[in-house]
């Protein structure tokens, strides 16, 4: 061959390899072989499952296989204990669980080890499942300006159907959407949605009927496509993520109606002049003296009140931003916390 390179056209299996190299000059005469250099090659298997959440207690995970791995090294972790259930060898690329494993969330590795005790590197710590069902929204989150989002999550292992429950939350609807029976892992609603901010929960269905936990909440916001996010909305984002803690699941099956919360009293907005300096030297802040209750454990059993704090409008009108700002902060400065503990 010509040139100081070469690349095989085949892979390599896993191994310790040891490679020469030697010239050959214009007349045909090869010269002497260079010293040995040494190399491992260690290639990583690849996951196949399971990846997002099962039903089975009792699960098989699986990966691809790797030529010349004389075993495989898993490792199974239960993230809310921080402790390993499983660390084992096989010989094969598989492994079954044992024992029947608690509904909760595990990462799970694996990594091939060659004959001579070389071993390649552990796949991606990031694969995560949920023994029990618990499935992951994936889709939509953020803003956006599409008025029909696709809803996808995760596939369950073991799952026949789903189920998708979404809640207007700036103002306060819930059930919006509210599907059963969903087959597949995504759903496009037929009717636009309202511009809005909007919280989403799925939850799988197995094919014995066993009902699996809703998925962790997902916020998300349609805008106008023309002003994506104007001063009212930035508010009610803002607002949104002080008063409600963005880690709640959902366990409990919710009722068919949801039930209202009594309204909380609203008093009157605060004129405020035009003066941004008029604005800090006169606006006031009524701070509400009840504790607002949240129940959102579960989206249909949620319970909305009013909005618990005050909008303050210039006398013309309109929103007056900062003073918003302003009002939501005073509030949570004499105390009012108890909103981020649900």
């Amino acid at each position: 061959m010509n040139g100081t390179s070469y690349t095989p056209t085949v892979d390599l299996p896993m191994g310790r390899y040891r490679v020469f190299v030697r010239g050959i000059d214009a007349g045909g005469v090869p010269r002497n072989w260079s010293a040995p250099t040494q190399f491992y090659v260690t290639p990583a298997p690849t996951i196949i499952g399971p990846l997002y959440a099962t039903f089975d207690r009792t699960p098989t995970f699986q990966w691809t296989a790797v030529t010349g791995a004389g075993q495989y090294e898993i490792v199974v972790r239960q993230l809310s204990l921080g402790t390993q259930i499983f660390k084992t060898f096989v010989g094969t690329n598989s492994f079954t669980a044992p024992v029947a494993m608690a509904d909760d969330t595990y990462r799970w590795q694996v990594r091939a080890i060659g004959t001579l005790g070389h071993s390649s590197v552990w796949t991606t710590p990031t694969t995560i499942i949920h023994v029990g069902g618990r499935t992951t929204l994936l889709t939509p989150s953020g803003a956006g300006n599409d008025t029909t989002p696709t809803f996808t999550w995760g596939a369950v292992d073991g799952a026949a159907t789903y189920e998708l429950f979404v809640t207007r939350i700036d103002v306060p609807t819930a059930g919006i959407i509210n599907v059963t029976g969903i087959v597949g892992t995504s759903y496009t609603p037929m009717a636009a949605l309202p511009l809005g901010t909007y919280r989403a929960w799925v939850r799988a269905i197995s094919t014995t009927s066993e009902v699996g936990p809703w998925s962790y909440r997902v916020d998300f916001t349609i805008a106008s496509a023309d002003e994506p996010l104007n001063g009212s909305s930035l508010d009610a984002t803002v607002l949104t993520s002080l008063i409600r803690s963005d880690l709640c699941g959902l366990k409990a099956i919710p009722p068919a109606v949801p039930e209202e919360q009594p309204a909380r009293t609203i008093h009157a907005p605060i004129a405020v002049a035009d003066s941004a300096t008029t604005q800090a030297s006169q606006a006031k802040f009524v701070i509400p003296g009840a504790k607002p209750v949240h129940s959102i454990q579960n989206p249909t059993a949620a319970r909305f009140g009013a909005v618990p704090f005050e909008i303050v409008r210039k006398v013309d009108g309109s929103n007056s931003h900062d003073a918003v700002i302003d009002a939501v902060m005073a509030e949570f400065l004499v105390g009012d916390m108890s909103v981020l503990n649900m």
